[in-house]
């Protein structure tokens, strides 16, 4: 039994790598390069891609135009496996908000870290290139962990919700998890606040 939750694991690194590279060379695409770059510039930047991903712990969908880019956590049950960022409890809840907001996934690029990993550094520099990929109008940050990281602060969350951060010119939301809301299902009329913030920005 553990050898075939070992060989499923390999299964899905190996896939979630060559989807990352295959965006890579989506995203060219979209910049009219319609040929394989064998540049040594470009040779780099998959190497460098190649090496974040080796490092880290994390799965992502998306498309590279997309408005809104979400980043959360997700920490894995004993013989849980998520295939993508909105599986689970927390994904699920995260489908019904972007309906709410009248968005489908073809209007989000989502990433989700596992919150166990050991190399989040890595992690972290490989979200900030693919934003930089995506150039998204807004960032969603989903819960304290990913929030305390990726904002470099050690401020409590509700002091850093309710308002927009800035990231490189691009408005950066903080919120509370979908996982909180099994505990306290009252953050849930915080994040519909914050949710609207991001709904008013975007119209």
């Amino acid at each position: 039994m553990e050898q075939t939750n070992t060989q499923e694991s390999l299964k899905l690194e190996f896939l979630n790598l060559i989807n990352r590279i295959s965006g890579y060379f989506k995203y060219q695409k979209t910049l009219g390069v319609n040929y394989l770059d064998i540049s040594p510039q470009s040779i780099n930047k998959i190497k460098k891609l190649i090496i974040h991903i080796d490092d880290c712990s994390l799965i992502e969908q998306g498309l590279y135009n997309a408005k809104l880019f979400i980043i959360k956590d997700h920490l894995l049950s004993p013989n849980e496996i998520i295939n993508t960022p909105y599986d689970g409890y927390a994904g699920k809840i995260i489908v019904k908000i972007l309906q709410a907001m009248n968005l489908t996934k073809n209007d989000v690029y989502i990433l989700s870290i596992d919150s166990t990993c050991k190399n989040i550094n890595s992690c972290i520099n490989y979200i900030k290139e693919q934003i930089n990929l995506v150039k998204p109008k807004i960032i969603l940050l989903f819960g304290d962990f990913i929030t305390k990281i990726f904002l470099e602060t050690n401020k409590p969350l509700y002091n850093l919700r309710g308002r927009f951060h800035n990231y490189k010119d691009i408005k950066v939301m903080a919120t509370f998890h979908p996982d909180s809301f099994i505990k306290e299902p009252l953050k849930k009329r915080d994040v519909w606040t914050d949710i609207k913030i991001i709904i008013r920005e975007l119209t």
